[in-house]
């Protein structure tokens, strides 16, 4: 996924049996994965940037 955020935020979900990789760039901004491990059934590579804004990454039930 391809993200930009500028004062603001964007939440993704994935699910739980899913490996995430954050390749976010922040500037005065948050980039959090409350993801664990996860296991590699399958990979979502989270790319981008945020300005003054917020990205999240959040595991949900399968």
């Amino acid at each position: 996924i391809d993200t930009f955020a500028m004062w603001g935020g964007i939440e993704i979900y994935v699910p739980e049996n899913w490996e995430v990789v954050g390749e976010v760039v922040p500037f005065m901004a948050g980039f959090e994965m409350k993801t664990g491990a996860g296991t590699p059934e399958r990979r979502l590579i989270v790319r981008g940037a945020t300005v003054m804004g917020g990205i999240e990454v959040k595991r949900r039930a399968a």
